[in-house]
């Protein structure tokens, strides 16, 4: 294999990457903080009366150049801060438990559905990250439930203790620290489910670009991103209509429903977003076991040695 080849694919890799980080922050960032930035000065020009839009339009030359990049820089720091804050209020509504039922935060039951368990098995024996379990759910080893369960020690009131008293608060106790909240990039639980789509997302990337989730990932960052925007939106309605009772029903009710549609869809493509790493994983597994085997092995076979020949 020529040298150069794995120093050119590095940096093609690298090029797409700074590309697809380039157009999120321009979509969920800079786009978002523009509009922010231009419903605050409209706000405050109908609230103050006065024409500084016009008057910042009208600015020529050097100073036309500098209140661009004024205008630029605090777009994208408008921008990343709402981004922040709407990740945040998704991250705290996905730690209650009824979101939690709802959308299934956390299961992995469709990865028994879909998949044969042979196949789980013998992908999960290569990507070894994959099998690891929760603490509250790996079986406790023969040896240490025979001495935990054996001949309990009775207690000081002369009660003997259950057999399966003691080995259950190891359980309990793990089984809480598994669900404790652990912030991570995306205001995320840091639990295994995290890790494991971590790891799906960064195989898919650098290995299978086709399965990559690159899209969904910046979809819900666009979505965050509008929270901000259709909420400043509502305000503005209100002012620009001198608070009439029916702007001050419309635009707080309507901006109220939309952001709870946002919100759904942001919690069900997080939830998706974790489940089709793994599940794009395990296809690329089976795709790639696949044409390693008969009668697509030997198709390259035959067309070596037709050019050969």
């Amino acid at each position: 294999m020529d040298p150069l080849t794995p120093l050119l694919g590095g940096a093609e890799l690298a090029r797409g990457r700074m590309s697809f980080y380039i157009s999120l922050q321009l979509a969920s960032v800079l786009a978002p903080g523009l509009v922010v930035l231009t419903e605050g000065t409209v706000l405050v020009n109908q609230l103050r009366h006065e024409d500084t839009l016009r008057t910042l339009a009208g600015a020529t030359g050097v100073l036309g150049v500098m209140v661009a990049i004024c205008a630029l820089a605090g777009a994208f720091v408008l921008g990343y801060i709402c981004r922040e804050l709407a990740f945040k209020l998704v991250s705290r509504l996905e730690r209650l438990r009824f979101v939690r039922r709802r959308y299934q935060i956390g299961s992995q039951d469709r990865l028994k559905e879909w998949f044969a368990p042979e196949d789980l098995a013998e992908c999960f024996e290569v990507h070894a990250h994959l099998g690891r379990r929760e603490r509250s759910g790996e079986p406790v080893p023969q040896e240490r439930e025979g001495a935990r369960t054996s001949e309990a020690a009775p207690r000081k009131g002369g009660t003997p203790r259950e057999p399966g008293q003691r080995a259950a608060r190891p359980a309990k106790a793990a089984e809480a620290a598994s669900g404790r909240f652990h912030p991570t990039g995306g205001y995320h639980t840091g639990d295994v489910q995290y890790y494991r789509f971590v790891y799906s997302k960064l195989w898919l990337r650098a290995y299978a670009p086709v399965y990559s989730i690159d899209k969904t990932e910046l979809e819900i960052n666009v979505l965050a991103a509008i929270l901000a925007p259709v909420l400043l939106a509502s305000a503005n309605l209100m002012v620009a209509f001198g608070f009439h009772w029916t702007a001050v029903v419309a635009g707080p009710v309507g901006a109220l429903l939309f952001c709870a549609v946002l919100l759904d869809s942001l919690l069900r493509l997080r939830v998706s977003e974790k489940r089709e790493a793994v599940e794009n994983l395990l296809l690329d597994f089976l795709a790639r076991r696949a044409a390693a085997r008969p009668p697509y092995a030997s198709a390259p076979r035959a067309e070596a040695a037709e050019e050969a020949e």
